[in-house]
Order: structure tokens, then C-alpha cells, then sequence
């Protein structure tokens, strides 16, 4: 069902892992969304181990970039280390990536 394509697919439409895995603060978040998103709200979204969010980057239009996550929650107080989730929803793609943060 997956096949070449499917791959293919997935391969251009994704959150990219950190530069350095583990990483420490700023953390380096590549992305690239769907095509025919640009323009249209696209959002990485940071969640703990429990499924909460922590916070959450608006990414404009562009069709590819990077976010800085200085370790920080959406009221401004240091995350705790541990493992993390980031999720690209870009269009119809959704893609997660996990971030190792370190103290």
C-alpha cells in the first residue's frame, strides 16, 4: 500500500530533526511543508511524553524553514529535559519528529 511513492511523499513533507540530537537550548527545527500550503496556516507544535502541549510556532507562508525553541512553554517558563515531540501540520501533511532536550 506504502510503495515508493508513499515514501517519496512523506520523504518532502516533514519536520526535521534537530541539528544535534540530544540537543540543548536554542533547539534548531527544519521543516518543510506540503506543497499548495504556502499561504495557508501551517504550525509546529512541541508536546511532552504526557501528550501536553507545550507550545506552539505559527509558520507563516513559507514552504520551508527553521524554528529556534529556546526551551521555553507558552507562558515563558523552562521546559524540564526530556523527551519531546514536534509535529508539522503544513496543509493535509501532518509529520512528528522526537527531540531529545538536554539540561
Amino acid at each position: 500500500a506504502g510503495g515508493a511513492g508513499a515514501e517519496d511523499r512523506h520523504h518532502r513533507h516533514r519536520a526535521v530533526p534537530p541539528l544535534a540530537q540530544p540537543s540543548r537550548v536554542p533547539v534548531e527545527i527544519r521543516w518543510q511543508g506540503a506543497r499548495g500550503a504556502t499561504g495557508r496556516p501551517q504550525f509546529i507544535r512541541l508536546f511532552d511524553v504526557t501528550g501536553r502541549m507545550v507550545r506552539e510556532f505559527a509558520l507563516g507562508a513559507d514552504s520551508a524553514g527553521v524554528v529556534n525553541w529556546d526551551g521555553r512553554d507558552r507562558v515563558g517558563l523552562r521546559v524540564p529535559a526530556g523527551l519531546y515531540f514536534s509535529r508539522l501540520a503544513s496543509g493535509s501533511v501532518h509529520a512528528e519528529t522526537r527531540i531529545v532536550l538536554l539540561p
